[in-house]
């Protein structure tokens, strides 16, 4: 159990980070295809949300573990519930991501971001094995 927790602890970053990458190959690429049209708007705005999310569910994943391990040493009910809080945002936008990227064009977005999220839901159930 604790075996499969620390791999998805390194895991997650990792596939988001992969998954970050390939949201923007697939941007530029739609681009040079002549997918958008040159008279809209930047592609920079979805290559900066995509950055921004990933920035943001790293961080989320960081708080998470720390507040874990404080939770382990103290066996407090408030950092655990400030550890779900910081799940709920996680996967809230993790499926905004999967819903937004939805479309024809930009499926494989979507495709990464769903084997995100499937670790994601993964580390969250060994991290209630765990830490209960």
């Amino acid at each position: 159990m604790k075996t499969l927790y620390k791999h998805m602890n390194y895991i997650y970053p990792l596939l988001l980070a992969i998954t970050s990458s390939v949201a923007i190959f697939t941007i530029e690429r739609n681009l040079s295809a002549g997918i958008y049209d040159i008279d809209r708007d930047s592609i920079g705005i979805p290559i900066g949300t995509i950055l921004i999310a990933g920035l943001v569910l790293f961080i989320f994943h960081l708080m998470q573990i720390f507040l874990y391990r404080k939770a382990r040493h103290t066996n407090s009910t408030l950092i655990k519930i400030s550890a779900l809080i910081v799940a709920i945002a996680s996967l809230a936008i993790l499926a905004d991501s999967i819903n937004y990227w939805a479309t024809p064009n930009h499926f494989i977005i979507s495709i990464f971001y769903s084997f995100s999220t499937m670790a994601f839901l993964t580390l969250q159930l060994q991290l209630l094995k765990v830490f209960q």
